[in-house]
């Protein structure tokens, strides 16, 4: 007797596919973005700081995924630094994590998060604080941005 295989539920969205792929330049991070939202494709390059030197030849790899499965709540921005992660949250829906160690960034999107917002204010929000953080720095520390 064979048992019927299911495959097992990604609620994390650990494997959702993100087949749109851009290079821009954002606050003088070259960024390599993947994202599975054509949306957030467009305004990052409408963003991107065309002529801006890089700060670092090997760029960020970002990689966001648009959860229309996500609470659609806009709360407050929560920024969280723990060395080597910096974890930004708009409610209870979006979540972006930057790992300073690896030089990536995860991001989860709920509907209520505009491309433009992510691009504008979120992801710079990120990269000014990836300046300033330094193994040396305080753990635990976390800032409320409203």
């Amino acid at each position: 007797m064979t048992a019927i295989r299911e495959p097992v539920p990604d609620l994390l969205r650990r494997f959702a596919p993100t087949p749109h792929l851009a290079n821009v330049v954002i606050e003088g991070f070259p960024l390599a973005v993947q994202t599975n939202d054509l949306q957030i494709i467009t305004e990052m390059q409408r963003t991107c700081a065309e002529e801006v030197k890089s700060r670092s030849d090997s760029p960020l790899l970002v990689r966001v995924v648009r959860d229309e499965d996500a609470p659609a709540d806009d709360a407050e921005v929560v920024v969280i630094s723990a060395w080597p992660l910096l974890i930004l949250t708009v409610g209870t829906g979006t979540t972006i994590v930057l790992d300073c160690e690896r030089r990536e960034i995860l991001g989860f999107l709920s509907l209520t998060v505009s491309a433009e917002r992510f691009a504008e204010e979120l992801l710079p929000t990120l990269l000014k604080r990836f300046c300033d953080e330094a193994p040396n720095q305080p753990q635990g520390t976390s800032e409320k941005t409203v």
